[in-house]
C-alpha cells in the first residue's frame, strides 16, 4: 500500500482582483468614526451588538457581516459594521449603509485581519494598473470571520471597491 500523500499547496494570502457585478445591499449596523489603528477592535466589539439587536427584532441577516469604510479628512475612518438585510432597518437602534448595485472590483484576503494590508496594497496596485478609481468607500465582507474560523489563518475577507457611475449594465 502506497503511504505517500499529496501535500496541499499553500493557501495564497491574496487573490488577484477581479471585476464583478454586485446587487444593491442594505447593511444594518453601527456607525462610528474610528482611528485606523482601532478599526479591527471596534468591529469585533460592534458585531455582537448588531447581531443581538437584529436577533431580538426577529430580523435574519441575508449574508455574512460587512463593513463600509470611508476615509475622513482627519485621518480616521467612518466605519459602518453590520449584516446585510433585505431592507433598511426601521425602529431599531441601528443605522444602515448601502452597497450600491453595479460594477465593483474585488480582492480576497485569506488569513488573519492583521495581515490584510497586503491585500489592500494589491487592490490599489490593480486599480492603478487598470485605470480604475478607488471610489469614496471600500467594503469588507467577512466571508469566514474570526467567529467562525478555526484559526486566524482560515479567515477569508473580500474587499470590494464599488466603481461609482458604472451600473451593472455597463459591463
Amino acid at each position: 500500500m502506497d503511504q505517500t500523500r499529496a501535500v496541499p499547496a499553500p493557501v495564497p494570502v491574496t487573490s488577484d482582483a477581479e471585476v464583478i457585478v454586485v446587487e444593491r445591499t442594505y447593511v444594518a449596523g453601527l456607525r462610528a468614526s474610528v482611528p485606523v489603528t482601532e478599526v479591527r477592535d471596534w468591529t469585533r466589539q460592534a458585531l455582537p451588538v448588531v447581531a443581538a439587536t437584529l436577533r431580538d427584532a426577529g430580523v435574519r441577516p441575508s449574508g455574512p457581516p460587512m463593513s463600509e469604510l470611508r476615509p475622513r479628512s482627519d485621518g480616521a475612518l467612518q466605519v459602518t459594521v453590520g449584516y446585510p438585510v433585505s431592507r433598511p432597518p426601521v425602529g431599531l437602534a441601528l443605522t444602515h449603509a448601502v452597497l450600491p448595485a453595479g460594477i465593483a472590483v474585488r480582492a480576497v484576503h485569506i488569513g488573519p485581519h492583521e495581515s490584510i494590508q497586503s491585500t489592500y496594497d494589491r487592490l490599489v496596485e490593480w486599480l492603478t494598473g487598470h485605470h480604475r478609481p478607488a471610489g469614496p468607500a471600500l467594503w469588507e465582507q467577512y466571508i469566514i470571520g474570526p467567529d467562525v474560523a478555526r484559526t486566524a489563518a482560515a479567515c477569508k475577507t473580500a474587499i470590494l471597491c464599488p466603481q461609482d457611475g458604472q451600473p451593472a449594465e455597463a459591463r
